[in-house]
């Protein structure tokens, strides 16, 4: 698949590089994200979910720009004159067959939609079907074709990690979040060339990281912080049961920050624990008042149940970025950032009393939470020095 400079009219500059039309397919809610980020465009992302689309925003303020996502609705959506569009692929109640309907329509808007506006970039965030689709399109319009990869591929069905892996192969380039993700993509038989790896490093970030002394006072504070999507494959249950079970008669604080589908849920249950007084559901926070929640926690728990297809878990990586030590089970990509008992503890997946355990380890062992906080600082150090973010590897993948 080979893109014609027509096509392309692509300018490359030190801060934007040019295409007539770029399309962003990705995961999440295009309403939602234009709404909030659209009046943000040409700010340049910090950290957080909200720097994949800024990040494009940034890097294509020249070109005429279109956001695309999926959504549960019977009808597509449009805001701003089809600046972001919704197309309706998840049904939430119905007959199978109905609801493959309601997919197959979705798909058969979505391509006669970009075939329509011709975009000459095409970025793909979303996998599966609709991630198949925007290569084919591309493929018919002779347009650039980047895949972006946050989760874990190989936990999809297996018609799914086919269509994925024939996109990967597929791709102009393939802009892939951390290591683990890395490594799959080339067992899965993407070329090296195609690969371009991000982690996120952010010489801001240093600035806030803890003194020594600071992280001496840690231990004592016993606040033990869940910062993502409240959702129940994400283990936010896990976390509660286990920390019911490690509490006992000490102050040690659960904190949950984030939203999701659960977290009604999480919060009745929260509400009928005997140790209510020491759990908080703060619901989505400002991602600067995040960060200050992460660095004054004694460490931050990502209890991801293994059936959810973790990529690159971005509260573990920003926690040791802020020096927080990382409760994570020991899966995926959680070992190519956490090494045990050297900048936080490892669990056996999906085992609330492996969790309780360490929660029970870090909180009654303060030797060991320091030793834990300095790795955790050397960590975030090596965290800030890579040169490549998701906006510069954006910025290659497109030239």
């Amino acid at each position: 698949m080979h893109a014609t400079p027509s096509a392309l009219a692509c300018t490359a500059t030190t801060k934007q590089i040019h295409y007539k039309r770029v399309l962003y397919a990705k995961g999440g809610r295009a309403i939602e994200e234009a709404t909030r980020l659209f009046p943000l465009a040409g700010k340049a992302p910090t950290l957080g979910p909200d720097q994949f689309l800024l990040a494009a925003l940034h890097v294509f303020e020249q070109s005429d720009f279109r956001l695309v996502s999926v959504g549960p609705e019977s009808l597509q959506r449009k805001f701003i004159e089809g600046q972001a569009m919704e197309y309706s692929l998840r049904p939430t109640s119905g007959s199978r067959a109905a609801g493959k309907l309601m997919q197959w329509a979705g798909l058969v808007r979505f391509a006669i939609g970009t075939l329509l506006w011709r975009p000459s970039l095409i970025l793909a965030g979303i996998e599966g079907p609709m991630g198949l689709t925007a290569l084919l399109l591309a493929k018919l319009l002779r347009a650039r074709f980047i895949f972006l990869v946050h989760t874990d591929l190989s936990t999809a069905s297996k018609r799914k990690f086919v269509m994925n892996r024939y996109v990967a192969r597929c791709a102009h380039a393939v802009i892939v979040h951390g290591p683990f993700l890395r490594d799959q993509l080339k067992k899965m038989g993407c070329e090296s060339h195609k690969l371009l790896e991000f982690d996120t490093g952010f010489d801001a970030l240093a600035l806030q990281k803890k003194s020594p002394d600071d992280s001496r006072e840690q231990a004592k504070n016993g606040i033990f912080l869940y910062a993502g999507r409240i959702e129940r494959n994400k283990g936010v249950f896990d976390l509660l049961q286990a920390f019911e079970a490690a509490a006992d008669s000490s102050d040690t604080q659960l904190v949950f920050a984030g939203d999701g589908s659960d977290i009604d849920s999480l919060v009745q249950q929260a509400d009928a624990s005997c140790y209510r007084h020491r759990i908080s559901v703060l619901g989505p926070l400002p991602h600067k008042e995040l960060l200050g929640w992460m660095t004054c926690a004694t460490a931050i728990v990502t209890p991801t149940q293994s059936s959810f297809p973790e990529g690159r878990c971005m509260s573990a990586l920003e926690s040791l970025l802020v020096g927080t030590p990382v409760i994570a089970p020991d899966f995926g990509p959680f070992p190519y950032l956490v090494k045990h008992a050297e900048n936080g503890l490892m669990y056996a997946p999906d085992s609330v009393q492996a969790l309780a355990q360490a929660l029970r380890v870090l909180k009654d062992d303060p030797e060991l939470l320091v030793r834990l906080q300095d790795g955790a600082r050397r960590s975030g150090r090596a965290l800030t020095q890579p040169e490549h973010t998701f906006l510069s590897r954006l910025r290659e993948a497109a030239a």
